[in-house]
């Protein structure tokens, strides 16, 4: 787990996002490789991210994709029982519950069909006041939802953004 200072955003901005646009949204599915790409044309969303922003929007999330970013990002469809979820920004943390039930779902197949899997990839900021927590997870689904149960009992996480 690391910190990503304020200034870090810019990150978060290129692309042609604006802060406005991103303040629309309590959560952003982005391209798995968000961080890392040099340029738009070398965005790719996993299948999986897809299918997250889907059930979160199916909640009533203000939940945002590479599509609703105006993002042009290729799909990734992996062939495999691991889930690839990409880059997940929540900037209100009081809707971790809500995120760590459908992530949960998702993980223990409660809810797209497919077998459970035994790993599962992250990339989770979590927004605070002039910071982000980074989580960068590769591991087993099983931990991860007893991370997410962590972080939302935890006391700053009923706080508003």
């Amino acid at each position: 787990m690391g910190t990503i200072k304020e200034n870090d955003l810019n990150a978060i901005l290129r692309f042609g996002l604006t802060e406005e646009k991103l303040n629309q949204f309590d959560i952003l599915c982005l391209p798995e490789n968000f961080i890392t790409a040099s340029n738009a044309s070398e965005l790719f969303d996993a299948s999986d991210a897809i299918n997250l922003s889907k059930f979160l929007k199916m909640q009533n999330l203000l939940c945002a994709n590479s599509f609703d970013l105006s993002l042009e990002s290729q799909i990734l469809e992996r062939r495999s029982s691991e889930k690839w979820f990409g880059v997940v920004l929540i900037r209100n943390k009081i809707i971790l519950p809500v995120f760590a039930t459908v992530i949960g779902g998702l993980i223990l197949n409660r809810i797209d069909g497919r077998d459970e899997s035994d790993q599962v990839h992250i990339e989770l900021h979590l927004e605070k006041p002039e910071e982000f927590t980074r989580i960068k997870y590769d591991g087993d689904g099983e931990t991860l939802i007893k991370v997410l149960d962590a972080i939302k009992d935890s006391p700053d996480s009923t706080s508003a953004k």
